[in-house]
């Protein structure tokens, strides 16, 4: 026996619907859309009648509602729906955001929930100084000590001193789940976690996929193998789970970014995935509209509702959470195929791949209006000469007419040297604003510490400063190191 599910969009893909032809069964995504950004976003659960295209149940299983200001950036969000109702009373909400002048998010506060509080403060590069959290029920702060790379080598609460390779990646961390020991591989690839009472193994194909993970109990010397997991890949989208002698356990399906379903075999059961608008997983629902899993989380990635409630069955069962990416419950890391990202710490493990390619990492820190593309607004470009001359003066004379000869390289090791930082923050979430940024496929573009700027003014001016620029300009944009991330 199968089940035979079909997926059907609209014309610019806002409303989608999920429907299962075994028990004529649909849930359903709609997006309402301002300005191309989404301010609604809605997970029905539909079930059909007899009559052809009508229901006899309509649930609104979650909705997310969202209000920007002028700058893009999001300063609330409202939660509603049958997945947050408390004991079955109805119990919406809103969480607002608060930025500094960076759009680093800064705070995030419910309404309703006082445990849901968080507070972030950084330095001039990005770097958390101090983060507060009231989970607990009353204010517990961590402090952050930051050495010249960029990298973390203090924190309080848990106290812990992370330390690094010669290649910047993160060696030793405490988490929730324990002080572990990260061994790389030549590749800069995880290939082996371990604390007193747990180790973890991974390999990797020819494409950095991440095809085997083993789990171990026991102790130093003493491990005993626990768990097996093989994995098959669509490109770089996990589509199946098997175990150690290569049985299927979990299927899944996608669309584009997002994960629609899953069947797990060894419950032969198929479950489907709601999302936000930043495509982390909402929640999981059964056939009959039963909600199997539901998540919650803090503006950079950490749960924080209890999936290991009875209530939710599959939540500790289902991987993909946070950003729809592969959540090691072991570790508490998000694994993003390039790299693993810890929500605890706001940080990844190691250094954004795409700088190991020779590009030059520059960023306006704001991927969700298309601008973190490196100098995809050319005016950039205008805007950093004029601000170089007027921070460095004699020190950039000159330096246009070497832009333009596409000798860009060599002035950018200056700028480095001048700045006493190393190509700046390597490890920190996009811009510091996960609720308004997508990584999708764990790329970070680095920021360097003396660009400021605007976001949507700029945007908006992006044609006609094209066509502006002159000849020059145009000539050294097409022929610079990093012009393929213009075309």
């Amino acid at each position: 026996t199968f089940t035979l599910t079909t997926y059907t969009y609209d014309a610019l893909q806002n409303d989608f619907t999920t429907k299962n032809r075994k028990n004529d069964t649909s849930i359903r995504r709609k997006n309402t859309p301002n300005n191309n950004s989404p301010t609604t976003i809605t997970n029905n659960y539909l079930k059909a009648t007899a009559t052809k295209g009508s229901y006899n149940k309509s649930t609104i299983v979650s909705q997310y509602d969202y209000n920007n200001d002028a700058l893009g950036r999001r300063i609330s969000m409202g939660k509603s729906g049958t997945a947050f109702d408390i004991n079955g009373t109805p119990s919406p909400d809103t969480i607002s955001y608060g930025y500094d002048d960076k759009s680093q998010v800064t705070s995030a506060s419910s309404a309703n929930d006082s445990t849901y509080d968080f507070d972030y403060n950084f330095d001039q590069i990005g770097n958390r100084e101090d983060y507060t959290t009231n989970e607990s029920g009353s204010p517990v702060q961590s402090l952050y000590t930051t050495n010249n790379l960029n990298q973390y080598t203090a924190i309080t609460n848990p106290s812990q001193s992370p330390t690094y390779d010669t290649d910047g990646n993160m060696l030793t961390m405490t988490l929730a789940s324990g002080s572990w020991t990260n061994t790389f591989n030549a590749e800069n690839r995880i290939i082996a976690q371990e604390k007193s009472d747990a180790r973890l193994e991974y390999v990797y194909d020819y494409m950095g996929r991440r095809v085997e993970k083993k789990v171990y109990s026991g102790s130093v010397g003493n491990w005993v193998l626990n768990e097996h997991k093989r994995f098959v890949y669509d490109m770089y989208k996990l589509i199946e789970e098997l175990d150690e002698s290569d049985n299927i356990e979990k299927e899944f399906v996608w669309s584009g970014e997002k994960i629609l379903s899953v069947t797990d075999d060894t419950l032969t059961a198929t479950y489907y995935y709601t999302h936000d608008v930043n495509k982390n997983v909402s929640e999981l629902l059964a056939s009959d509209g039963t909600i199997k899993a539901h998540y919650e989380y803090s503006p950079f990635g950490k749960i924080v509702n209890d999936i290991s409630s009875t209530e939710y069955d599959y939540a500790k069962a289902n991987p993909f959470r946070f950003s729809s990416e592969f959540a090691d419950d072991e570790t508490g890391l998000v694994y993003y195929n390039y790299r693993y990202y810890s929500p605890e710490l706001g940080r990844w493990l190691k250094r954004d791949p795409l700088y190991e390619v020779g590009s030059i990492p520059w960023i306006i820190n704001n991927s969700d209006n298309d601008i973190d593309n490196l100098l995809s607004s050319i005016e950039a470009l205008e805007n950093l000469f004029e601000y170089l001359e007027g921070i460095f003066g004699n020190v950039f004379i000159g330096f246009e007419e070497q832009f333009s000869e596409s000798k860009l390289a060599l002035d950018y090791e200056k700028i480095r040297k001048l700045t006493n930082k190393d190509q700046s923050n390597l490890y920190d979430f996009t811009g510091n604003n996960s609720i308004n940024n997508r990584d999708k496929l764990g790329l970070i573009w680095p920021a360097l510490p003396f660009i400021t700027l605007g976001v949507l003014a700029k945007k908006a001016l992006i044609e006609g400063l094209i066509s502006s620029l002159t000849a020059a300009i145009t000539t050294a944009v097409l022929n610079c190191p990093f012009s393929n991330y213009l075309l």
